[in-house]
């Protein structure tokens, strides 16, 4: 798989590249720590992280926007939400 022990590993450019990290990490997932497979499955989810951060970063929602738009939905729509076990529920 790694011909003379050397990792050869790109950079993501683009979804092509992105598509094809995911099936090698799909591949990779069972690979044992410390070896070949394992160092190079660290790398590719190190780069992959690193791609989704740059082109679909989530940014959270300003703390005080949120509780407003909750107490809008719940005046307006008459939604009721709950945090059940660390999720937000309607009730």
């Amino acid at each position: 798989m790694f011909p003379n022990s050397v990792m050869d590993v790109k950079p993501i450019k683009n979804e092509s590249d992105y598509d094809a990290a995911l099936a090698e990490i799909a591949d990779l997932m069972d690979a044992r720590p410390n070896t070949l497979a394992g160092d190079r499955l660290d790398v590719l989810v190190t780069l992959v992280e690193a791609y989704e951060e740059k082109h679909w970063r989530v940014n959270l929602p300003d703390p005080i926007e949120a509780i407003k738009l909750r107490m809008q939905l719940e005046t307006e729509y008459g939604l009721r939400f709950v945090v059940r076990e660390g999720r937000l529920e309607s009730s």
